[in-house]
């Protein structure tokens, strides 16, 4: 199936940010949930940086973060391909 032309400039737009936010040596799937913590869950860079915790071995837990004045725990889990 097709994607809309509109969905299709989006998507093009997002994978431009996700590039932007690429550090040197980063997988594509860590650029993504920095660039979804920061623009989506409206962490700061930094603590968006430190919540990703994706390496091997992981269980499947790509990023951490706790909301301590809501006393909310956050679990992510990424996987980015093109």
């Amino acid at each position: 199936m097709a994607w809309p032309t509109a969905l299709q400039k989006k998507h093009a737009e997002i994978e431009k940010a996700i590039v932007a936010h690429r550090p040197q040596g980063a997988t594509r799937s860590k650029s993504m949930l920095h660039w979804f913590l920061t623009n989506v869950f409206r962490l700061d860079s930094d603590v968006a940086a430190d919540a990703i915790c994706d390496k091997t071995q992981d269980k499947g837990i790509d990023a951490i973060y706790c909301d301590h004045e809501s006393k909310h725990l956050y679990l992510f889990q990424a996987k980015h391909s093109h």
